[in-house]
């Protein structure tokens, strides 16, 4: 009738699924934990899509006035998040490295020397989490695949350490 009182719910099926195709797939938990604790206490300092990725942006290119804009798809999740939280997440889902690159360069150049670390470690955290999204939920429609994504960690690993993030990476 009533749910039992005082007892720990297990966890699911579908999570001991996603952890064990985790640690087969060779990510640490450690790590994976700390940095998410870690970015969870990041301020929530603007508001976010939650999801920006090409597969969520269209080029207009207008009423022939030969002026791009960048139309933004799909605002769904739109949430506070810690500042740089959607360029960080194009970055890590945009597959040419030149336009990598310059994602990197303007949230660098957008960044003040006194929160360095806080971006560090959320590069750090949003490249981890899409590659733990590749190993455990279904093909996002992008072509993406872990290996890009193991990539990216790898990159943003170097990043955050560059930075000064507070979480070490082991």
């Amino acid at each position: 009738m009533g749910a039992a009182v005082g007892r720990v719910a297990a966890p699911g099926r579908g999570a001991l699924q996603d952890g064990s195709r985790l640690v087969r797939a060779g990510v640490r938990i450690g790590e994976l934990r700390a940095v998410r604790a870690a970015a969870a206490q990041l301020p929530l300092s603007e508001v976010a899509h939650g999801d920006l990725r090409a597969a969520n942006v269209v080029v207009d290119t207008g009423d022939g006035d030969g002026e791009e804009r960048l139309v933004v798809l799909e605002w769904s999740g739109v949430r506070a998040a810690p500042r740089h939280r959607d360029l960080l997440t194009l970055w890590a889902t945009t597959p040419d490295p030149q336009d990598r690159a310059q994602i990197g360069e303007v949230v660098l150049s957008r960044t003040a020397g006194w929160e360095e670390p806080d971006v560090g470690l959320l590069w750090h955290a949003v490249a981890l989490e899409q590659l733990v999204a590749r190993l455990t939920r279904a093909d996002r429609g992008d072509g993406l695949d872990t290996a890009f994504a193991r990539a990216r960690l790898d990159e943003a690993r170097a990043m955050a350490r560059e930075l000064g993030s507070p979480v070490d990476r082991d």
